[in-house]
C-alpha cells in the first residue's frame, strides 16, 4: 500500500503547496487508535521528504488497518470534512491542513500538514506534577478559549433540551441500562429544569481534546490534532470536563503502576489539589460566559456523551465503553467526585498487582478505599 501512496503523492506534489518536490518519501508508523474495536482502526504514519541526505517531516498520513472497513472509511471522511471546514473559516497555524482524501490502490488515505511540537502528554512529568498540570491546563484552556470564541456559538438551547436529547440518545442504544441509570437521569433532567428560562449557547467542541492531541511548542499551542469527532454545536465544557478528566487519569495510571497510594490519595481528596485543579475551571467558565452551577448537570452530560461516542459503530471502543459505564454508575456531578471515583480504578490496579504479589497488606488498604468509595454512594 505505501509504495502506491509514495508514488502517488511523488506524481501529484506540485498540488499541495508544501514546498519543494523530494527525492524521496519515508513513511514511518507513529500511532495505531488502539483504543476501538482493531476492525474500525485507523492507522498514522509521519512522512518524511528527503532531499539527498537531508530529510524533514512534511505529512501526516492515516490509512483504514483494513481497507475495505466503511467505519474506518467514514473516521477519515469525517476528519477531512471537519479539518476542510474549519480551515476554511478560520485559517489556523494549529491546525492541520488536509491535503488529500483519495482512494489509492483500493485504500482510502488522508493526508495532512505537519504541525512540530512536544504533545503535552510528554510534558506530565517533566517538572513538579502539579506545576506542570497547572501550566498545561492554562496554556491548553486558554487556545480553546481563543477558538471557540473566533469560530463562533452556536444556536442556543436550553439545558432541559440537551439533557433530554443525551439521556435519550443514550437509553436507545442501552435499553438494558435503562433501571440502573434511571434515578440519576431522573435527577439530572429534575436539576435541569431549574435552568429552564435561561438559554444558552451550544460551542464548537474538539471532542478528544486530551493531552496527546495537544501540542506546544515555544510556550504556546502549536498544534492540536485528530479531528474525527468535531462538534461544531457540542455540549458546552465538553472539551474541558475531557481535557482535565484524561489528564489526571494519565496521573492516576501512572501512581498506580508504581504503587504510589499516597500520591492517589492526595490527587483525588486533598483539598489544596483540588482547588489547583477546579481553578482553570472556573476561568474557563467566567471566559465563556457558562454558570458555575451547570457543572452538576455537565459532568454527568459529559460521561453521557462519551459513552454514546465510544458506542458509535465507526469506533467500537470497547475498552472506553466499560471504564465510562463504571464512572457512570456512580454517579458523579462535580470534579471531587469524578476524580474520587477514579481513584477507585487506580486502587484497583494495584490490588490486582499486591494480590500476585502476595502482599496482603496493600491489598486489604486497596479493598478499603475501593469499598469506602462505592460506600459513600
Amino acid at each position: 500500500m505505501i509504495p502506491f501512496i509514495q508514488k502517488y503523492l511523488l506524481e501529484n506534489w506540485g498540488k499541495f503547496e508544501i514546498g519543494p518536490k523530494p527525492d524521496k518519501l519515508l513513511f514511518t508508523k507513529f500511532a495505531d487508535r488502539r483504543i476501538r474495536a482493531k476492525e474500525v482502526a485507523v492507522v498514522s504514519f509521519q512522512v518524511n521528504a528527503i532531499f539527498g541526505h537531508d530529510e524533514k517531516p512534511v505529512l501526516i498520513l492515516r490509512i483504514p488497518r483494513y481497507p475495505e472497513n466503511q467505519g474506518a472509511k467514514l473516521s477519515l471522511e469525517r476528519e477531512y470534512k471537519n479539518l476542510s471546514d474549519i480551515q476554511n473559516k478560520l485559517h489556523r497555524e494549529e491546525i492541520p491542513r488536509p491535503i488529500l482524501f483519495e482512494t489509492i490502490n483500493a485504500s482510502k488515505g488522508l493526508a495532512m500538514t505537519f504541525l512540530s511540537g512536544s504533545p503535552i502528554n510528554s510534558l506530565m512529568l517533566s517538572q513538579n506534577i502539579m506545576k506542570a498540570f497547572t501550566d498545561n491546563s492554562a496554556l491548553a484552556f486558554s487556545w480553546l478559549i481563543d477558538f471557540q470564541t473566533k469560530f463562533g456559538k452556536g444556536r442556543e438551547s436550553s439545558i432541559e433540551e440537551i439533557v433530554s436529547n443525551e439521556t435519550a440518545f443514550y437509553l436507545k442504544a442501552f435499553p438494558q441500562n435503562a433501571l440502573i441509570h434511571s434515578s440519576f437521569f431522573e435527577k439530572i433532567i429534575a436539576r435541569s429544569k431549574e435552568f429552564r428560562l435561561r438559554a444558552i449557547p451550544l460551542l464548537p467542541q474538539h471532542e478528544d481534546f486530551h493531552a496527546e492531541n495537544i501540542f506546544i511548542r515555544e510556550n504556546k499551542v502549536s498544534a492540536v490534532i485528530d479531528w474525527e469527532d468535531f462538534e461544531p454545536e457540542g455540549l458546552p465544557a465538553f472539551d474541558v470536563i475531557h481535557f482535565i478528566k484524561t489528564y489526571l487519569e494519565a496521573l492516576f495510571n501512572y501512581f498506580s503502576q508504581n504503587s504510589d497510594t499516597v500520591s492517589i490519595e492526595k490527587l483525588s481528596t486533598n483539598k489544596e489539589m483540588l482547588d489547583l485543579i477546579k481553578s482553570p475551571i472556573q476561568q474557563y467558565l467566567n471566559a465563556l460566559g457558562i454558570e458555575a452551577g451547570l457543572m452538576e448537570i455537565l459532568i454527568p452530560l459529559y460521561l453521557i456523551h462519551s459513552i454514546n461516542l465510544a458506542a458509535n459503530p465507526r469506533k467500537n471502543a470497547v475498552g472506553a465503553l466499560s471504564n465510562l459505564e463504571l464512572l457512570l454508575r456512580l454517579k458523579p456531578t462535580t470534579i471531587d467526585e469524578l476524580l474520587l471515583f477514579m481513584s477507585a480504578f487506580s486502587y484497583g490496579i494495584i490490588y490486582g498487582k499486591a494480590m500476585s504479589a502476595s502482599n496482603q497488606k496493600l491489598a486489604a488498604f486497596c479493598k478499603d478505599k475501593i469499598e469506602s468509595i462505592q460506600n459513600n454512594r
